[in-house]
């Protein structure tokens, strides 16, 4: 196994489509997300900006980011391919939209649109716009 480092453009093809990917594979998932699970995907120091405020920062705070998502929501979506990527440096922003469906039925979309900046094949901040359309899903900062 060769311990040379993952390149840029190898980095940035990986993300953000492989956290969507695993994102989405949470829905019906009977275990809680995981720490490890996070650490595969971002940094140590990773942060999440969502309109302007701090979502969550560390590995501890995004594990508990995705176990309230699952836990406030019935259905949850991710629509693959991004409607728009595009990327430079070590930047990566997409579009893209969300379906949800909260605990008691009430369906909604929210439309994102966000820049991941990527370290060493794993995000390591991502600042996004988010806008809900039907339902509004809350979440705490963590």
């Amino acid at each position: 196994m060769s311990n040379a480092p993952v390149s840029t453009a190898a980095s940035r093809e990986r993300v953000p489509e492989c956290l969507y990917v695993w994102f989405n594979s949470l829905q019906g998932r009977g275990e809680p997300v995981t720490e490890a699970e996070v650490r595969q995907m971002w940094t140590e120091d990773c942060q999440m900006i969502t309109n302007g405020q701090i979502k969550c920062t560390g590995i501890p705070g995004f594990a508990k980011h995705f176990n309230e998502i699952r836990d406030k929501l019935k259905s949850f979506k991710v629509s693959l391919p991004m409607s728009i990527r595009v990327e430079e440096n070590n930047t990566v922003g997409v579009y893209y939209h969300i379906d949800i469906v909260m605990k008691d039925g009430t369906p909604g979309r929210v439309l994102v649109c966000a820049f991941f900046e990527v370290r060493g094949g794993k995000a390591a901040k991502m600042t996004e716009i988010a806008y809900h359309e039907g339902a509004q899903l809350q979440l705490e900062n963590h």
